[in-house]
């Protein structure tokens, strides 16, 4: 991925155009004055242009290929490779001075899931960093993403790092450009959710191809990517392109109840709130309405909050009688577990023999 669509091979020189004129000069005896004459123009332009001071414009490669026998479009090849070359070159010494810009970025995790190339310059891995966010300059950068909203649900204990937590959403939202999904339906997935409900009694490896499929038929994306480190995400949602609702989580608990939990959530983010923003959860911060309808709408679908009331009212917190209650809502006991801990009705060293703990294989380009 450290390589830009479309990126061809790019030597590291180019010749002057005005060399190879010089050469042609001498080859027939020509001073640049007789050499101005015959092409009507002033031997300060000849100086110039076998200086590389001035370009040859595509006027002045006919009048050489008239004089000089060489095609005007090869002194215009070369004068644009020329020309590239040094443009090139001057970025490079502009971006070598953006180390501080890359250091607030997890680097050394983006070279490892192949954004940035393991081994180069500071310039050229600025170069691979600003490919992957397509844009132009570090400048850009902050301008592009400056009114990019990200509304994160965070501990009060810890601060995030936003070039990495933008670096976790736009690596997710550039693998799932490559997914073919149908258009979204919001009706196809609020049914949907019902199905995947049922895949909570699952094993990762079962249920993970069945619940990306059950998303896509929606015209939903399912993202599961590693968290980056001082980001602490456990799930994210957002429109790609305005079109396409993402769903994208981390494991970085490991633990169903987390997992299914935070799906749920995200999936609440995608039905209730504004396409423009991006939603990020870290699965321990407190948040403000729209956080709280989020986890309204996954306690709705996974349990119904009368229920799950009534539950915790009852003060049945035994193994019996936590599994119990699961089978009756049709999900993993695991699951009941978290949120009577997350309602302070268990502590939080109770019950955890009853959650399953997930570990999935990242694709390669992110192991």
């Amino acid at each position: 991925m450290a390589q830009s669509k479309g990126a061809t091979f790019q030597p590291d020189y180019a010749v002057c155009p005005g060399l190879l004129l010089k050469q042609e000069l001498e080859h027939y005896q020509l001073s640049q004055a007789e050499f101005a004459r015959r092409i009507a123009r002033t031997p300060k332009l000849v100086s110039e242009i076998i200086a590389g001071n001035n370009p040859i414009e595509p006027e002045t490669a006919i009048q050489f290929e008239r004089v000089l026998g060489i095609g005007a479009d090869l002194w215009l090849r070369m004068e644009s490779d020329y020309r590239l070359h040094l443009a090139r070159q001057t970025d490079a010494e502009q971006l070598a001075a953006s180390e501080a810009w890359l250091e607030d970025f997890p680097v050394r995790d983006l070279s490892r899931w192949n954004v940035i190339r393991r081994k180069g310059s500071i310039g050229q891995k600025a170069q691979d960093l600003l490919a992957f966010f397509a844009v132009a300059s570090p400048a850009a950068f902050e301008q592009r993403y400056k009114c990019v909203t990200v509304h994160y649900r965070k501990s009060a204990k810890f601060q995030a790092s936003r070039p990495a937590l933008l670096a976790w959403l736009r690596y997710g939202e550039v693998t799932a450009a490559s997914d073919q999904v149908m258009e979204y339906d919001e009706s196809r997935f609020r049914e949907t959710l019902n199905e995947i409900r049922n895949l909570t009694t699952l094993e990762i490896r079962e249920f993970k191809p069945r619940l990306e499929q059950l998303c896509a038929s929606s015209g939903v994306v399912f993202r599961l990517i590693p968290p980056l480190p001082k980001t602490r995400l456990s799930g994210a949602a957002f429109w790609m392109l305005g079109r396409t609702p993402v769903i994208q989580q981390s494991l970085r608990y490991k633990t169903n109840d987390h997992f299914w939990f935070t799906f749920f959530h995200e999936a609440g983010h995608i039905l209730l709130h504004s396409q423009k923003a991006m939603y990020a959860d870290d699965g321990e911060g407190s948040g403000d309405s729209i956080e709280a309808e989020a986890n309204d709408f996954a306690t709705d679908v996974l349990v119904g909050r009368r229920r799950l009331r009534d539950f915790i009212s009852s003060g049945r917190t035994s193994v019996r009688e936590v599994k119990t209650f699961a089978a009756e809502c049709g999900i993993h006991p695991g699951i009941i577990v978290g949120m009577l801990q997350h309602y302070k009705a268990l502590p939080w060293n109770k019950l955890n023999s009853l959650k399953a703990t997930f570990e999935w294989e990242y694709p390669e380009s992110v192991a």
